[in-house]
């Protein structure tokens, strides 16, 4: 029988544990075999017998025996019996005095804690000034209270802390954030509220008052029913929106305490013992680690309220699964805790996003809640739910991690400037949202790398210590952006700066020589044994010189690279052709992905967006091209195809159709050649005169060209027809969109159907 327990609801921490720990007393109290399951994020227990929730409320009310929970290694627990924690202290001496069954473990436990107490004093570990302990001993502490206390109490020993060592090999701890330091958050100690809760609800108030509705609170918990006064106690950081406290209403010097109800505070406690903390090694013995349980090294993005100084203590991911599933099943996997990214366990907020995303966590786990525990209010400790994440694999989430190193060595430069590391968190959050399934991510983790470069490039400091940055597998990024971002993939700006990426002076060329002219980098020679051929290690230097070619926009750069160009002889594939050529000779490069007319006449017109571009073309001169490389991009682009219309209804611009036969590098029914200052006259904006040239040029190898000259102005949105007509000219096109061209300017010219 299935029973869905509204009131335990994962939006909160304590909402979540709160259900935990309902299933793990039906398990110890009723209901060996009850499994449990998320479905839906609805927290449903399935047993043999109980089928509502009014039914679990008065059975668990009639059994319900609070765990020997006790924390004797915390001044704060009543152990010291110096009179600085009254409440604690009577709290422990009521237990002490009762004869109540139920209590029974709970007192063996308060016993061992005053026998672990004069066992440590009696070894000199007391602290001064009649403190309970002193700090310099609290790992032996621990030690002693594992040796001591009955086996039903290390859960609470290890969900609390975990013994381990430091570098050194000197004894140290490691505390679970769930919990605080040890089982408390600054001045609430858990161990004594838990047992002032279960007082409560055993034998009502112990200060005398008068009892409460103790079973009205367990259905209320448990249903989510509102109708009955709260304990007016502290919540601790596992609900704020029950914290109370400043600005939490009106009357705030009448709101300092949160809104309580003590069967939830029983639970949560319970619940969070399945995040038990463990040790493990690490390349040795004395290299000492603590395992805790799905709980990272905060990220600070990814939800609105993320701010880069904020005091984010860490980050608990909360898994949920909607299959039912036994309690020892979920705790092998809290106790394994296997969250792996990149071979290793995941370490941040990021690294936990991206497993989530590769099957990097156990089988049967739907998705997960993402805590962030922060200081606000001053010191108080708050855990808010900022995300749910699916477990989800997406493919290329794993090519991230070869910025993983990059991003390590920019975070720990001691003094980055500020525009560097806004430019790293942006490149962290586009990541995340990328292992989130956000569409066109993919193409935001791209811009924003090439960004956070960018700036890289213009500081002295962060150029002293970071190399500049080789991408690798760019067959892997390219494919995962036309699996994940199909729209962005076809969009032209990102077909314009595969195609001018693409271009190499040799084939064996790693690093892209269009990158070498616009920014400011070097080649060094390759290191010893770094092997030869395409994949031999390329290495690069930052230059002290400027970049070669520098402009606002990256059409006007790309047209002033043609420029350059023209003037440095190129080789000609048809140089020894027996076709007649008309005076002239190459003046760009080859390319391996060319581009369509339907995305060189955006570009000419302006119809474009030259930041995206400008981002795009940057991003992929990262990569080190090689032949494989250039042969598998080629490949996807000619896959996906060309979704623009068909070439009857396309208007060229006329200087980009009388100029483009001329830059194809094979014949097109005729052997075409520019003049070497074309490209500079273009960048002038004389491209009347060029395109007059270009028109008798034509009559005179023969084409049936008509007389007639219209005007050759290329009509463009900015207004830079000229440049923009140089760059196109440098980028490679489609055998067929030479062909279309020439059948623009020539009309007896007989254009053959072909794929583009």
């Amino acid at each position: 029988m299935s029973t869905i327990l509204k009131g335990c609801r994962s939006d909160t921490l304590g909402g979540y544990l709160q259900a935990l720990g309902v299933w793990r007393a039906v398990v110890r109290l009723i209901d060996p075999q009850a499994r449990a399951a998320w479905p839906d994020g609805r927290f449903t227990l399935f047993t043999e017998s109980l089928q509502e929730p009014e039914e679990l409320a008065e059975r668990l009310g009639a059994v319900y025996e609070p765990l020997p929970l006790v924390s004797p290694w915390n001044s704060g627990s009543g152990f010291a019996r110096n009179g600085k924690s009254a409440e604690a202290e009577r709290s422990l001496q009521k237990v002490l005095d009762s004869d109540d069954p139920r209590l029974a473990q709970l007192k063996s436990a308060v016993q061992t804690g005053f026998d672990i107490v004069r066992a440590g004093h009696a070894r000199g570990w007391a602290g001064a000034n009649g403190d309970l302990w002193d700090k310099a001993y609290k790992a032996e502490i621990m030690t002693l209270c594992r040796n001591l206390l009955p086996d039903e109490s290390i859960a609470w020993l290890d969900a609390t802390a975990a013994a381990a060592q430091n570098s050194s090999g000197e004894a140290a701890l490691a505390f679970s954030r769930i919990l605080g330091t040890g089982g408390n958050f600054g001045r609430q100690e858990l161990q004594a509220n838990y047992i002032d809760r279960a007082l409560t609800v055993l034998a009502g108030d112990i200060q005398g008052r008068s009892p409460r509705p103790v079973s009205g609170w367990l259905l209320q918990m448990l249903t989510g029913r509102e109708g009955l006064p709260y304990l007016r106690e502290a919540v601790g950081q596992f609900d704020p929106g029950r914290a109370g406290g400043v600005s939490s209403s009106g009357g705030e010097d009448l709101d300092k305490e949160g809104f309580l109800n003590p069967w939830s505070f029983l639970f949560i406690i319970e619940g969070a013992l399945f995040f038990t903390a463990g040790v493990v090694r690490r390349q040795g013995t004395l290299n000492t680690g603590t395992a805790l349980p799905f709980q990272v090294r905060p990220a600070n993005i990814g939800y609105g309220t993320a701010a880069p100084l904020e005091d984010v203590k860490a980050e608990l991911w909360l898994p949920e699964w909607d299959e039912s599933a036994g309690i020892e099943e979920i705790t092998q996997i809290f106790r394994e805790a296997r969250s792996q990214w990149n071979g290793r366990t995941a370490g941040t907020g990021l690294d936990q996003a991206r497993a989530l995303s590769s099957r990097g966590v156990a089988q049967g786990l739907t998705r997960f809640r993402r805590v962030v525990v922060a200081e606000r209010f001053g010191q108080n400790p708050f855990a808010v739910v900022v995300d749910t994440v699916p477990v989800q694999h997406r493919s290329g989430v794993q090519l991230t991690q070869g910025l993983d190193r990059w991003r390590q060595q920019l975070r720990s430069l001691t003094h980055a400037p500020q525009e560097v590391q806004r430019g790293l968190r942006a490149v962290d959050a586009s990541i995340l949202a990328f292992s989130r399934g956000k569409p066109g991510a993919i193409i935001d983790v791209l811009c924003t790398v090439a960004r956070l470069h960018t700036t890289i490039s213009r500081s002295g400091a962060v150029r002293a210590v970071v190399r500049p940055l080789i991408l690798r597998d760019l067959t892997g990024w390219v494919a995962a952006v036309f699996e994940n971002s199909p729209e962005q993939a076809a969009g032209a700006e990102f077909r314009m700066a595969l195609a001018y990426a693409s271009t190499y002076e040799t084939k064996s060329a790693a690093i892209s020589p269009l990158r070498c002219l616009l920014s400011a980098i070097e080649p060094t020679q390759p290191t010893q044994g770094s092997g030869k051929g395409p994949r031999a290690r390329v290495r690069l230097a930052w230059s002290n010189r400027p970049p070669l070619i520098e402009a606002r926009d990256m059409p006007t750069r790309l047209g002033h690279v043609h420029r350059r160009l023209a003037h440095t002889p190129l080789p000609d594939p048809l140089v020894h052709s027996d076709r007649p050529a008309v005076q002239g000779r190459i003046t760009r490069w080859q390319g391996s992905t060319p581009v369509s007319p339907h995305e060189l006449i955006r570009f000419v017109q302006g119809n474009f967006d030259d930041d995206l571009f400008a981002q795009l073309l940057t991003a992929l001169l990262l990569f080190a091209w090689t032949s494989e490389d250039r042969e598998n991009t080629a490949r996807m682009v000619d896959a996906s195809g060309d979704r623009t219309r068909e070439a009857h209804q396309r208007w060229w611009p006329r200087p980009l159709a009388l100029l483009l036969p001329f830059y194809a590098f094979g014949p097109q029914e005729m052997l075409l050649r520019p003049d070497h200052t074309w490209p500079a006259r273009l960048c002038a904006g004389r491209v009347n005169d060029v395109s007059r040239e270009a028109h008798r040029r034509l009559r005179i190898s023969g084409a049936g060209v008509p007389r007639e000259t219209d005007a050759f102005a290329a009509p463009t949105a900015d207004g830079k027809g000229g440049v923009r007509l140089a760059a196109a000219l440098f980028a490679p096109a489609t055998s067929g969109a030479y062909r279309e061209a020439l059948q623009q300017i020539v009309p007896s010219f007989k254009r053959e159907d072909s794929q583009e």
